[in-house]
């Protein structure tokens, strides 16, 4: 598919198959569920309990039992892996008594930079060479996640990036991955993020693209703005990977007919756009799941889906 053209927004996509590789899964709960069927590349540790406060429990302290055995249950399956920071510890926090969803301190930035670069060293040491993909943070725009200022989150990116480039230069890091919020649009934070110095620490850009009560058309507008922002600021030239992305929650499309077709259509159009990998399904029931809480009719048109369009 190279051309395609809906309302008032015409564009010209890339040539060629889309690589099996563009789809990816995320899934919570994947080591207590059966593996996937669906064919896909990449897998996206997130809500995995993988999270930096639930692997560093302390100072120095580490339990990696849960992150192993992701890790070892992807690589198993012969797929590529997206680690995706988060979920600052209570001991490390810089609001230690702050209420955040995932713990007290848990979406402010660190106290120390070097906390942070000490577990993410820590982290590309243990997974050096399994570990493909390291996303910056999970959306950062998202009060529950992240309330820090931008300075901090450019700090974090710097001390993330230096520390994992410094044990596994051949890691490629993904910017962090903003959403639409009350905060405004994925590419508005993206622009400020840019202009407060965030460029260099990361290879790719990500972000995620919900729909909402939108059609699933609304893609086409949502890279191509995400594009602007970042060849507004020098750097037109990254990949941009959409980490989740769908409608968000049954209550915007309740038939499992229309979800589907959504499916098909979201992914035509983010591929002919020119986003370069979509690693964004879960299979879950999980309240706000990515494709909502009804996924064998999605999965099994997101495989006929890549039957007809990859390579």
């Amino acid at each position: 598919m190279t051309s395609l053209s809906f309302a008032t927004t015409s564009f010209s996509g890339p040539t060629g198959a889309v690589p099996a590789d563009y789809y990816g899964m995320h899934e919570n709960g994947v080591t207590s569920n059966p593996w996937p069927a669906v064919s896909f590349g990449t897998f996206r540790m997130w809500d995995e309990g993988t999270r930096w406060s639930q692997i560093e429990t302390s100072s120095n302290y580490y339990n990696w039992s849960k992150a192993d055995k992701v890790v070892n249950l992807a690589l198993s399956n012969g797929k590529d892996i997206i680690y995706t920071f988060g979920g600052t510890p209570t001991w490390a926090s810089s609001q230690p008594t702050q209420p955040c969803v995932y713990g007290y301190g848990s979406c402010a930035a660190p106290k120390y930079m070097s906390d942070l670069s000490t577990f993410a060293k820590a982290l590309a040491t243990r997974y050096k060479g399994k570990i493909k993909y390291y996303e910056l943070w999970n959306e950062p725009n998202e009060l529950q996640f992240y309330t820090g200022t931008m300075s901090s989150m450019v700090a974090m990116s710097q001390a993330i990036h230096d520390a994992i480039k410094s044990v596994d230069p051949n890691a490629i890091i993904l910017s962090p991955c903003a959403t639409y919020s009350s905060q405004g649009s994925a590419s508005t934070w993206m622009a400020s993020y840019l202009s407060t110095g965030g460029g260099p620490y990361f290879d790719i850009a990500s972000y995620h693209a919900y729909a909402g009560s939108n059609a699933p058309e609304f893609i086409v507008n949502s890279v191509q703005g995400f594009r602007n922002a970042l060849t507004n600021a020098g750097y037109g030239s990254r990949k941009i990977f959409i980490t989740e992305g769908g409608w968000g929650e049954n209550k915007y499309l309740t038939s499992t007919d229309l979800q589907a077709n959504f499916v098909a259509r979201y992914l035509v159009l983010a591929w002919a756009k020119a986003s370069a990998k979509w690693p964004g399904t879960p299979t879950t029931t999980a309240p706000g799941a990515r494709f909502g809480t009804r996924p064998v009719a999605c999965f099994r048109q997101l495989t006929r889906t890549s039957r007809s369009i990859s390579g």
